[in-house]
């Protein structure tokens, strides 16, 4: 005479966990008998009874798994099917939001380590230095001029160019190379033609841009006269 098994009360809407769980616990069995009787592992067991089955490696072996242990606890195994499909359906639309909403945030801090953060400072300290340094090397030498206002006029046939600059400066004045004493300062007469007349002063210092710097003088001709006493 075949055995009868008790039937339980299972919900509309149980999960598959709970549908098999109720089965099983109704045919007083434990989760290792089945586990032996099936040959499946008792933890596999344990997680088709509490719908985990992310711990089931693979769709295949859950579907299998599922259908083989409906059918031993006395399940319609397609009936279960049914269950599991709605289950990972809904899995599969919810969990999407749920998986993608930490992670720029969770990967910004994980990439933000101490050491990173250091990392990053020191370099950025290295590349200001080094721009420092290359502004320093190329910006023009500084040049002190002593010398007329733009449109200066006067009926003297020389003028006196003064000035002072850096180290290791070179200074020209209409592209003759002048002399510098101890202090980098220079003294230059130039002599004046009647008219206008351009007095170009450049300075060089090496790898650096130059310094120009064009100074019209009109040379009026005339002399001014002289008062008695």
């Amino acid at each position: 005479m075949a055995p009868t098994f008790k039937k339980t009360q299972i919900g509309l809407y149980a999960t598959v966990g709970e549908q098999i769980r109720a089965a099983r616990e109704s045919q007083k069995k434990t989760l290792a008998e089945c586990a032996q009787e099936l040959s499946i592992q008792e933890r596999y067991l344990a997680a088709i009874e509490s719908s985990q089955f992310s711990i089931i490696p693979g769709d295949l072996y859950a579907r299998a798994w599922i259908r083989k242990y409906a059918a031993a606890v006395g399940l319609v195994p397609e009936h279960v099917m049914i269950s599991y499909d709605r289950e990972r359906k809904a899995h599969t639309k919810f969990a999407p939001h749920k998986e993608t909403a930490q992670p720029p945030h969770r990967l910004v801090w994980e990439f933000l380590t101490l050491r990173r953060i250091v990392a990053i400072l020191i370099v950025l300290t290295v590349i200001g230095y080094a721009a420092y340094i290359g502004y320093q090397t190329l910006k023009p030498p500084r040049v002190d001029l002593s010398i007329p206002t733009t449109g200066f006029q006067t009926h003297e046939n020389s003028i006196i160019i003064r000035g002072q600059t850096e180290t290791d400066v070179s200074v020209f004045i209409n592209k003759e190379r002048i002399v510098l004493d101890a202090r980098q300062q220079f003294s230059e007469e130039i002599i004046l033609h009647e008219g206008l007349n351009t007095v170009l002063i450049e300075a060089r210092k090496k790898h650096s841009f130059p310094f120009v710097q064009e100074i019209p003088i009109i040379n009026s001709g005339l002399e001014q006269p002289q008062t008695g006493s």
